[in-house]
């Protein structure tokens, strides 16, 4: 997987993130969603970020009037230019992850992208019914499906063993991690397919046991 392919996934949960507003995710949720997702990009390490900051600029330049603005402001929002060290836990879980990522033969970078999508999948599913309104969550999980098909089959495949490797990370939530390339359908597209993905969060959200997001009254912010 290339730093290219961690861009334009990071960039399509970015988006997301900015576009659906206050008035589809409570602030405290956005935040969190924004945080988590970027402490999940750290884990690229420091001498990979101005590639990473080179490849945002890249994925904008095919990005048209917002979406392409919201991109372009990646790097200056985290403070990529700017940053010289990262949180002594997640430079342990960089060089853990690089060790164990070699004995699988996959690159880091695929680690770093299923750890994005891990991020991402797991804090959508599991937001309340007043932190988000029905149908967000699975609009959010099937944009992030269309770059994820859309990625080269080398990268595709990477990403699939990726999940495997990041899981036991995830501790309690490590099975839930592990369905992640069949939620979202990632074997059939490798396999050439064009799959559709249809509801993702909530069928997620049935399997663990939840039930069914309702709209409910809640207060923003």
């Amino acid at each position: 997987m290339t730093i290219m392919d961690l861009a334009r996934i990071y960039a399509t949960v970015y988006i997301f993130i900015e576009q659906i507003g206050e008035e589809l995710l409570d602030l405290d949720a956005n935040v969190s969603l924004g945080e988590y997702t970027g402490d999940a990009l750290d884990h690229v390490g420091l001498e990979q970020l101005p590639s990473l900051i080179a490849a945002f600029d890249a994925v904008a330049d095919t990005l048209d009037g917002e979406e392409a603005s919201i991109v372009r402001d990646i790097s200056e929002s985290h403070g990529l230019q700017d940053q010289s060290e990262l949180p002594q836990r997640i430079e342990a879980n960089i060089v853990r992850q690089r060790a164990v990522c070699q004995a699988a033969g996959i690159s880091p970078i695929a680690a770093v992208a299923a750890r994005i999508v891990t991020v991402f999948t797991l804090l959508l599913e599991r937001f309340g019914d007043e932190e988000i309104e029905p149908g967000v969550d699975d609009e959010g999980m099937r944009r992030l499906a269309a770059t994820l098909h859309a990625l080269p089959p080398e990268s595709l495949a990477e990403l699939i063993a990726a999940f495997d490797v990041i899981a036991p990370d995830f501790t309690s939530d490590a099975e839930a991690v592990r369905a992640i390339p069949r939620d979202f359908k990632l074997r059939e597209a490798l396999a050439g397919a064009a799959p559709l993905v249809e509801a993702p969060a909530t069928l997620r959200r049935a399997r663990a046991g939840l039930p069914p997001r309702v709209s409910v009254p809640r207060l923003i912010g």
